[in-house]
């Protein structure tokens, strides 16, 4: 539903969308496992996009896409408290006082790490190896890649393990057998989380307080991925390590109301 009112906004040419829920607006975490989050008065489009696919469900990540070309505006209210301020996502979004905007996460991931020296200098690996995936209609959430070129670990929905591990082993049979590769290591049962927001860039130090904070809370990261657009720093913990981690972050990044 909230795809076609931006769809419709987009070919109406609409000044604004009006998206009504249940929920107060775009949470700063999930209060189901931080009592302190709260909602997020502004958002731009990118930081609503990101929070959306990493977990944060009141919209769906593609609402935005054709309402950014218009610049068109989405409130998003409860329902049930219509005097209430909720979130307003645009391309104008008032500065944030912290560094981030917020945490996303979601849970039911998977995580398998292919490594052996006859990848390194290799021309067409990677290539093979999401080439298979693709084949195979897996959905990468995540990659992490040393630049030593010696393993790359892929992220993925756990429901899609066995077709994962079925497309690696047929197409990399050859480096199996020879030994260039070694067998695949799966890791089930993970959470994907991130830290998301427009204040992250260009500002140093963010990486730092992201995994010095998981690090005192005793939580173990397996993968960590950022994009050049610095606007997201990704990763991937247990499932017996979400709670953990998402307080410490907000903690360190998100106290007192916006």
């Amino acid at each position: 539903a909230d795809y076609t009112a931006s769809l419709l906004a987009e070919a109406l040419n609409a000044g604004s969308i009006e998206i009504w829920t249940d929920e107060d607006g775009v949470m700063s975490a999930d209060p189901a496992y931080v009592k302190e989050a709260f909602i997020i008065p502004e958002l731009n489009y990118q930081e609503a996009m990101e929070l959306s696919y990493f977990g944060a469900k009141i919209l769906h990540p593609r609402t935005m896409i054709p309402v950014v070309g218009g610049d068109i505006p989405i409130q998003i209210c409860n329902v049930n408290k219509p005097g209430e301020r909720g979130t307003l996502i645009s391309s104008r979004a008032a500065e944030c006082p912290y560094d981030i905007r917020g945490i996303a996460s979601f849970a039911g991931a998977a995580l398998v790490n292919i490594e052996g020296g006859g990848m390194i200098g290799i021309p067409g690996i990677a290539a093979r190896i999401f080439g298979a995936l693709a084949g195979a209609e897996v959905n990468i959430i995540m990659i992490s890649q040393a630049s030593s070129e010696h393993s790359i670990c892929l992220v993925f929905h756990q429901g899609e393990a066995d077709r994962t591990l079925k497309a690696l082993t047929e197409e990399l049979d050859p480096e199996l057998n020879n030994g260039s590769i070694r067998k695949f290591e799966l890791v089930e049962d993970l959470v994907v989380a991130a830290v998301i927001g427009e204040n992250m860039r260009g500002t140093p130090g963010i990486s730092g307080k992201v995994f010095s904070s998981l690090g005192r809370a005793g939580v173990n990261v397996l993968a960590i991925a950022q994009g050049s657009s610095e606007r997201n720093i990704s990763f991937v913990i247990g499932k017996r390590d979400q709670a953990a981690a998402l307080k410490a972050i907000h903690n360190t990044f998100l106290t007192g109301d916006l």
